[in-house]
């Protein structure tokens, strides 16, 4: 307890003038030639740099650091200049009241107080009742003295434990710990003392206090000393203990109380355990150690225990963990996995585990997705992580340094087929082409093979855009999206998918249907690239390409023609990636258009070397989309008609979508198989203009527009290739019309229906004979 003198004497000053240094530390971090918007362009900037050797491994992820560290420093010093101001005001309240005790109080009442605290008082010449009185005064200034120095003693704890805190406990990193008062701060120690109070009681633990500790897991599920705290109180062996402990004996039905209870739990409870991983500090470092060590081994020994695999899996399905802690987990999984000589359904199957995954997520009928993953195929787990952090994704699926995305592939030759899938980034080669995906529907079921899994598709999503999976299947009315957050890095990645699923296998995405959406939403974010790339065969003067199709960053798609055709090929054979491939280019054949109005020759040349390359994308793609209608219900059926004029209702679905643009990208609305996506197109138009007003329906100034797009939505017979035909048509029709005098654009609208009609060709001629390469 600090002295009474130490008190009545503390030179508070120090206090506040350190508010005031806060302060202004904050507002230059705030200020617009402030540190922190300066790190963040330099990020911005070097993501689009093509780095190469130990730049690429050590530079980039330097910068990218560096850029959050300052973030987590403007955090930081908020946070400090709250406790401070905080603590000044506390602290001078506490000497205030002590002074007013000493100094008027005690006065009034005739007793004294010492310079050590003491309280005395002259009985002299008293008469017995005064006396009596200056005692009770003596005994009660002593009280209030008391209470103060220990009301100041416990304030003095929780400044300490706050500033703590605040600091965090890697002494070469920021803690963006976020707190506004030191109650805030009191309050959160004290609640990760009760959550692992309460965690003590695992299997035990009644809905009741479930309900009580998931509510503090919410509350604090991005505050990084309550994570810590939690994760260390707990250990990676009671971690493992806790959630098999507590989920061991339930069986909850996917529509009860109690299912969603421990749905929210799962979640909560695996966001709190990623917030953690990102500390660096020794603690978390030791956790992280002991749980890869404890993950390749059943709990306890235990023969018929799970995997600590599958337990941490299942909490990775939400949460951001730590870049180097997912990487080393994934090699460590998959490693095992692939050395065991059964099948990943063998070897993760026990009729005996508990249900350790609670999913959330529910499709268009409402119906619970993946219900049958009962969190006994830890990769699922692990690659909703990546999802949920790119940079982490990105690296995960590097391509090899001997890839090369220009190789051609006959898929008629083993040796062939072989050869290139060597050459592939070998998690991604053996998660889509070798591994044998399963879920068991029932507890005790037998497991149920698929060839893939979204996961899968939220990883390689993740890894291609930059963007968290999550932020775009169910983000699309979040303009934080729009943009570009692409790298040569993700772009390698993106290589890789365009030949696996063209080059390599171009019927790869019929066998999984699943991969379809996510694989559409990657081709989205490449328009740019793949149009330049179907721009090149047989063009003349590349430069036009070259500026019509610009890429925002140091890089793009190197994949061959037959490649990307293929791919775009595969993608139109199916409903969700047809539409999501189908407006994206739109949009971007839009966005070019506003970008590049036809007021002279060069600027001409380059709008119509766009829609040329639009007309035939969207060939490509109609040509597949009518390939598996036809396929599927027959041709000319009614069936197949209606099949037609829904792969033809996006344009409609597309108007008034728009979420915004922003740097570098347009966002757009569609609806996707689980409810609506977020479609992030690269842009080179800075704001919308004539033609993306146009289909949006608004103008730029907001108010009612695309009178003209009305119109052709007027016009649409439910013919898929017909329909296409008059939405470029017309679409020409006005780049032609705003063309200056002097240029010759009559033969424009004829000609882009030409390139549609080829790339319809293009892609049925595709679909009848094999890929040579």
């Amino acid at each position: 307890m600090p002295g009474f003198e130490d008190v009545l004497q503390m030179r508070l000053e120090k206090l506040n003038e350190a508010v005031d240094d806060w302060d202004r530390q904050v507002r230059a971090f705030e200020s617009d030639s402030g540190m922190v918007g300066k790190a963040t362009t330099m990020a911005q900037r070097a993501r689009t740099v093509n780095w190469a050797g130990a730049n690429a491994s050590v530079t980039l992820p330097y910068v990218t650091e560096q850029a959050e560290q300052f973030d987590a420093a403007l955090t930081q010093a908020r946070t400090l200049r709250e406790l401070c101001r905080d603590a000044y005001s506390r602290l001078k309240s506490r000497q205030d009241a002590l002074r007013e005790v000493v100094e008027v109080e005690a006065r009034t009442r005739g007793v004294h107080v010492r310079a050590s605290g003491e309280v005395t008082a002259d009985y002299d010449g008293l008469d017995d009742r005064t006396r009596r009185e200056r005692q009770d005064s003596v005994i009660e200034i002593s009280a209030k003295i008391e209470r103060i120095l220990a009301a100041v003693a416990e304030d003095d704890a929780i400044i300490a434990q706050a500033l703590r805190d605040a600091m965090g406990t890697d002494p070469l990193r920021f803690a963006p710990v976020d707190y506004g008062s030191l109650n805030e701060a009191q309050r959160a120690y004290e609640d990760a003392q009760e959550f692992l109070t309460l965690a003590e009681r695992g299997a035990e633990l009644t809905d009741g206090e479930i309900g009580i500790a998931n509510s503090l897991l919410s509350r604090y599920a991005n505050d990084p000393a309550f994570a810590e705290r939690v994760a260390t109180g707990l250990g990676a062996a009671g971690t493992l203990t806790f959630w098999t402990d507590l989920t061991n004996y339930r069986r909850p039905t996917p529509d009860s109380g109690e299912w969603a209870l421990l749905a929210s739990f799962q979640e909560n409870l695996g966001t709190v355990l990623g917030t953690a991983t990102r500390s660096d500090s020794p603690a978390m470092e030791r956790w992280e150690d002991e749980m890869l060590t404890l993950a390749p081994n059943r709990l306890n020994g235990a023969p018929d225990a799970p995997y600590g695999f599958q337990v941490i899996s299942a909490l990775m399905n939400a949460g951001e963990y730590d870049t180097d802690f997912l990487l080393a987990y994934g090699d460590k999984l998959l490693d095992f996995e692939r050395a065991d000589d059964r099948r990943a359904s063998q070897l993760w199957d026990s009729p005996y585990l508990p249900q350790l995954n609670f999913p959330t997520e529910r499709d268009d009928e409402g119906n619970l997705i993946d219900a049958g993953n009962i969190g006994r195929d830890p990769v699922i787990g692990f690659l909703n992580a990546l999802g949920h952090n790119p940079d982490a994704s990105t690296q995960f699926f590097a391509p090899p340094n001997d890839f090369d995305p220009t190789a051609s592939v006959d898929i008629t030759d083993a040796d062939s087929v072989r050869e290139n899938r060597d050459r592939l980034n070998d998690h991604l080669a053996y998660l889509a082409t070798e591994r044998e995906w399963w879920t068991s529907v029932e507890h005790q079921g037998p497991p149920d093979p698929r060839p893939a899994h979204p996961s899968l598709g939220n990883a390689l999503l993740a890894a291609t855009t930059g963007h968290a999976s999550a932020d775009l299947l169910g983000g699309a009315g979040e303009t934080a999206l729009v943009t570009d957050l692409r790298s040569t890095h993700t772009s390698a990645v993106m290589e890789q998918v365009v030949q696996l699923y063209g080059a390599h296998d171009p019927r790869l995405l019929d066998e999984q249907p699943e991969m379809a959406g996510r694989l559409g939403l990657m081709a989205a974010a490449y328009v740019d690239d793949i149009d330049y790339v179907i721009s090149m065969a047989g063009q003349s003067a590349p430069e036009v390409s070259d500026s019509a199709f610009a890429s925002p960053y140091d890089g793009r798609l190197d994949n061959s023609r037959r490649a990307a055709i293929e791919f775009l090929d595969a993608l139109g054979h199916h409903e969700e990636s047809h539409r999501i491939m189908s407006q994206a280019q739109h949009v971007y054949t839009l966005g070019n258009l506003d970008a590049f109005p036809p007021d002279d020759q060069e600027a001409f040349a380059r709008g119509e070397r766009s829609l040329r390359t639009a007309a035939e994308v969207r060939g490509i793609l109609d040509g597949a989309r009518i390939s598996q209608i036809e396929a599927d219900y027959g041709a000319g059926t009614e069936a197949a008609r209606g099949a037609e004029q829904q792969a033809a209702s996006w344009w409609k679905a597309g108007s008034n979508a728009l979420i915004g643009i922003g740097t570098g990208a347009a966002a757009a609305a569609v609806a996707g198989s689980s409810g609506p996506v977020a479609v992030v197109v690269p842009i080179a138009a800075s704001t919308a203009g004539v033609f993306l007003g146009e289909f949006f329906g608004q103008s730029i100034d907001g108010s009612a527009g695309g009178e003209a797009d009305r119109g052709a939505q007027d016009m649409m017979t439910g013919d898929l290739r017909e329909d296409t035909e008059i939405q470029l048509g017309d679409l020409a029709g006005m780049y032609e019309e705003r063309a200056a005098a002097s240029l010759d654009a009559n033969s424009l609208h004829d000609d882009v229906k030409n390139q549609y009609w080829n790339g319809v060709d293009v892609s049925n001629q595709y679909d009848e004979q094999p890929n040579e390469g």
